[in-house]
């Protein structure tokens, strides 16, 4: 992530921001169909996986259990945006709007999105073998360890401070994703839905949880490249799928061919095999365009949503979406498993076990601490900035400077040195300089999805800060 460390001289490096007033209606349709096209993927992807046909003689009829071809399949879809992209600019350029053309980026800025795109690649790997071997539910579950991934990656990487209420929020939520990890382990010993055992059912989660890091990467630079550099979210989609397709289809699809391990166990897998499977179960090459299409579409809106919202009103639409496939799960799983022509495809859903009550609690607090991370409500045992503080810091920023960061310059941090030190003194051209730089301390703060306003945030009323 090197490319977005701090100081960036962001006049020289980053497009002008596209400012843009969006409709109610032009912020509203992007969370409908991130919600749709994300519930089809995840089914999409299930569907795949328990489907069955005849592959090579050597492996018999057996499932499509093809979690890597599934996730360079999904990167070809995003990469095919690319060509899309042309057609948009065309469009667009006729209505008066202009974007940046991809032959107008540097090698360093086409670089930049091999970072998110690397981080997208390893998150979705996981995420296809957790839906494969453990379920949806768990893997959208999951997908909230993202919030504490964007946090350590702020405090520890940018160095930006939090209030006491963030890291207690944080800490809610990492214990929901323990319960919700629990209560798959316990699930996989008498579900038929999870065809794995406790201990590998364990190994899935944990990987799980540590790939949200990566994913809180993907979306945080999504952020940064729609709000801060104005990029097209069709471009971002495009240029991000043409490095993961790269990455797994000619880098890693070739080294599980050969990993000495069994057909469809998730580290080995044939690609042989895939092909004949689909040219002998016609279901599956169906699957295999919807998830093709699938690919290219959710991805898309996936970063429209960001470019028009926040990652953390993604991160929140997600939480929905969770609820929403996990009871359409439930509803698919009872309902087939009674009808005889639907029978075999109750596996796409979800059977109700000891564990689930866990697993709901675990959703429960989970958002409860995910609302609380962003004020909702404000709790009598912490310090929340008043409407004042944050319409002076808003007041500070349009005017293109930060409170925050402008107190640095005045004196230095007593709370880390414990010294008392004289203040110096701002010149006009110290204020200049920081003028200079404070957008880029704004990229690192917005691209991590934490309002800036948070910085410095003390629970402490007697804080001056």
């Amino acid at each position: 992530m090197t490319s977005m460390k701090n100081p960036i001289d962001v006049k020289e490096s980053i497009s002008p921001k596209v400012e843009e007033n969006y409709s109610k209606w032009g912020k509203v349709w992007p969370v409908l169909f991130f919600l749709l096209l994300g519930i089809g993927h995840a089914i999409l992807q299930k569907l795949a996986f328990i489907l069955e046909a005849d592959g090579l003689p050597k492996y018999g009829y057996h499932k499509f259990r093809k979690p890597w071809f599934i996730t360079t399949l999904t990167f070809l879809g995003m990469a095919c945006a690319t060509p899309v992209y042309a057609i948009v600019q065309f469009i667009e350029a006729k209505n008066g709007h202009i974007w940046p053309t991809i032959q107008s980026l540097s090698f360093k800025e086409y670089a930049e999105f091999a970072i998110p795109a690397f981080s997208d690649a390893f998150e979705n790997i996981i995420s296809a073998v957790c839906i494969a071997f453990v379920g949806v539910s768990i893997d959208s579950m999951m997908k909230s360890g993202t919030l504490i991934g964007v946090s350590l990656i702020s405090r520890f990487f940018f160095k930006i401070l939090y209030p006491k209420y963030k890291w207690w929020s944080i800490a809610v939520v990492f214990f929901a994703l323990i319960m919700v990890g629990a209560a798959g382990i316990i699930n996989s010993k008498s579900s038929s839905t999870i065809t794995t055992g406790p201990l590998w059912t364990g190994v899935i989660i944990v990987l799980k949880l540590v790939s949200q890091l990566g994913y809180s990467v993907r979306i945080s630079y999504e952020e940064y490249f729609t709000q801060i550099k104005g990029y097209h979210p069709v471009m971002i989609c495009g240029l991000e799928g043409t490095w993961t397709f790269i990455m797994t289809g000619l880098v890693f699809m070739p080294m599980v061919q050969f990993l000495p391990s069994e057909e469809g166990n998730g580290i080995h897998e044939d690609s042989f095999d895939s092909f004949l499977m689909m040219g002998n179960n016609h279901v599956i090459i169906i699957t295999v365009v919807l998830l093709w299409a699938c690919g290219l579409s959710y991805n898309c809106v996936s970063t429209v949503l960001i470019g028009r919202t926040s990652a953390i009103i993604h991160t929140l639409v997600e939480a929905f979406r969770t609820f929403l496939i996990w009871m359409i799960q439930f509803m698919m799983f009872y309902s087939f498993r009674t009808n005889e022509n639907l029978y075999q495809y109750r596996l796409l859903g979800e059977e109700w076990e000891m564990g689930s009550y866990i697993q709901l609690a675990g959703f429960i607090i989970m958002n409860i601490g995910i609302l609380a991370y962003n004020g909702v409500p404000h709790y009598p045992c912490f310090r929340y900035k008043t409407d004042e503080e944050r319409a002076e810091e808003a007041k500070v920023k349009l005017e293109g400077g930060n409170l925050d960061d402008i107190d640095k310059v005045k004196k230095p941090d007593l709370d880390e040195t414990h010294e008392n030190t004289e203040t110096t003194d701002i010149t006009a051209e110290a204020i200049d300089n920081h003028s200079d730089n404070s957008d880029s301390d704004n990229v690192s703060v917005r691209s991590m999805s934490i309002d800036s306003s948070y910085g410095t945030e003390s629970d402490d009323p007697e804080d001056p800060r």
